[in-house]
């Protein structure tokens, strides 16, 4: 059995269970907006909570919770798929569900302390609002494309609704993330994306009409997979996926990179580091780097890891092959 189809198996089983399991959210018109982690902290603080009321308090807000609040089916099905853990007399949820576009999305729950966590937040709705717009605006010929760095597999997603008839890819290093994405795809309307085990392109053939992703990007420490972004200050494993992307591009095809960047005295390290990558290259290819917010996750920033650092901004980063 192929590493493919040994995730395909793994996956069947839970993704049958998950899929009934999301099937009763639905019906219970279950709805949750995800936030922030220093957002989600200060919620918890400001409405005293501490034990789950409502099935939003369990796979929204990831607090602890009494059997009792769940339907018997739904309380075997998560236990009997290793969802849930015992904490003293009370359960706590190993995933979190979140709604984007319509869809239902299973992810990690909070805090997203694991090393091999799927991580789920703000950045993801900027990112396919980012990924939305370009499809809208310049509706390109979509044959085959890929999301790096896939986790929950957001993007697949659009993509596949965007073009139903192209070849999508979903690639990650985090095996975690890769059943989680599966789920997500075969549970909304995305069933011909592949999940492909890859470091970025490295495992990966061939050229792409549209490569996209929404890497890690902070310093971390402990160096965790959803975390960290390597140095340039967070910056190195964005520009390693442009320096990857662009020979992979098909004629007329686009990477679009979504990330934050550590603005540190005045300057944008990885905004410096793609042109000059991209001075080689001549006229071949066309640039677009857009900033979206000039300040998120203030809380992320501290002396040690980021010397000199002023914020944090969201960009964009578009390039397209012309010749």
């Amino acid at each position: 059995m192929n590493q493919m189809q040994a995730l395909q198996h793994s996956v069947t089983g839970l993704q049958q269970d998950v899929r009934q399991f999301l099937h009763w959210l639905q019906s219970q018109t279950y709805h949750f907006t995800t936030i922030s982690p220093a957002s989600h902290s200060a919620y918890l603080k400001r409405s005293h909570k501490t034990q789950a009321a409502n099935i939003t308090d369990i796979f929204g807000w990831s607090l602890p919770f009494k059997s009792s609040l769940l339907p018997d089916f739904i309380f075997k099905l998560l236990l009997n798929n290793q969802l849930l853990t015992q904490k003293q007399n009370l359960w706590c949820s190993q995933i979190r569900v979140s709604s984007l576009d319509g869809h239902l999305l299973v992810h990690s729950a909070y805090p997203t302390a694991e090393e091999n966590a799927v991580f789920f937040g703000p950045d993801t709705y900027r990112f396919i609002y980012a990924l939305q717009h370009h499809l809208n605006q310049y509706q390109p010929d979509i044959q085959r494309a890929i999301e790096l760095c896939s986790g929950a597999a957001p993007a697949t997603i659009s993509l596949a609704h965007y073009a139903p008839q192209a070849q999508i890819l979903a690639a990650d290093i985090n095996p975690l993330a890769l059943t989680y994405g599966a789920i997500n795809t075969s549970l909304n309307g995305a069933a011909q994306v592949q999940a492909i085990h890859s470091n970025l392109l490295q495992q990966v053939d061939g050229e792409f009409d549209l490569i996209t992703a929404n890497p890690p990007y902070l310093v971390d420490r402990h160096q965790r997979l959803y975390r960290h972004g390597g140095d340039l200050l967070g910056a190195e494993l964005a520009l390693n996926i442009v320096k990857q992307s662009l020979p992979r591009l098909s004629l007329q095809g686009s990477l679009l990179l979504y990330t934050g960047v550590v603005i540190a005295h005045g300057k944008d390290l990885l905004q410096q580091a793609v042109h000059q990558h991209l001075k080689a290259f001549g006229t071949q290819f066309s640039v677009n780097y857009q900033l979206l917010d000039p300040d998120i996750f203030a809380e992320e920033l501290n002396e040690q890891d980021y010397p000199g650092a002023e914020r944090i901004a969201a960009v964009v980063l578009t390039i397209t092959r012309q010749s």
